[in-house]
């Protein structure tokens, strides 16, 4: 049997948690990057395999959960085409939920299982993970899914292009304040996680 090692991180994180000057917003991004080996991992177990069990064997079941933990998932996988899978359906998920949040996943080589001990599976590990710079330099990264020209208004709290300027309604300060516009919501999803995180 043949297994392939698949890896799936975060980057920048200090950037996306910091990036506003607001308390609130800061719990929201760091809660969620937690989501990638949470929720997002357990939606993607269900979507590729049919259950959402992380600690299953390789020998037994298509897909195992090595770690999971600060941003980041290892598994093993017998099918290169799980791995990718995985890897799809997580960052599409982070695209969709964390605008600005950089995820990025490589599936390894693939290796016969049979005979590998834990010296030969940490390396392969290693290995994998030292691909994943390389596919992290080869696509854009956040910064360039929104780009903007000068004369566009950024939101004063993410500085990612505003959706659409609102008038202030003071009368002590008029002043135009930019908004971000989000679909079905007026929340950005750092505030939105931040509100789950506190009321969970």
């Amino acid at each position: 049997m043949k297994v392939h090692v698949v890896v799936v991180a975060t980057s920048g994180n200090q950037r996306f948690i910091f990036a506003s000057n607001k308390r609130r917003e800061n719990v929201g991004a760091s809660y969620l990057i937690t989501r990638v080996e949470e929720g997002w991992l357990d939606e993607a177990l269900r979507a590729v395999t049919g259950g959402g069990e992380r600690h299953r064997s390789i020998i037994e079941h298509p897909v195992e959960i090595v770690t999971a933990n600060a941003g980041g998932i290892t598994a093993l996988v017998r099918e290169p085409e799980i791995g990718r899978e995985l890897v799809t359906r997580i960052t599409l998920q982070a695209l969709r939920e964390a605008p600005g949040l950089d995820v990025c996943g490589v599936v390894g080589e693939a290796v016969e299982w049979d005979g590998l001990d834990a010296s030969a599976l940490a390396k392969l590990i290693r290995r994998t993970r030292d691909m994943l710079p390389v596919a992290q330099m080869g696509r854009p990264g956040p910064q360039l899914r929104f780009p903007g020209v000068p004369i566009a208004a950024r939101c004063l709290s993410s500085g990612l292009p505003a959706a659409r300027i609102v008038q202030s309604t003071s009368q002590e300060r008029p002043s135009l304040v930019p908004r971000r516009a989000w679909p079905s919501s007026t929340r950005s999803p750092r505030r939105w996680a931040a509100w789950r995180t506190r009321w969970a």
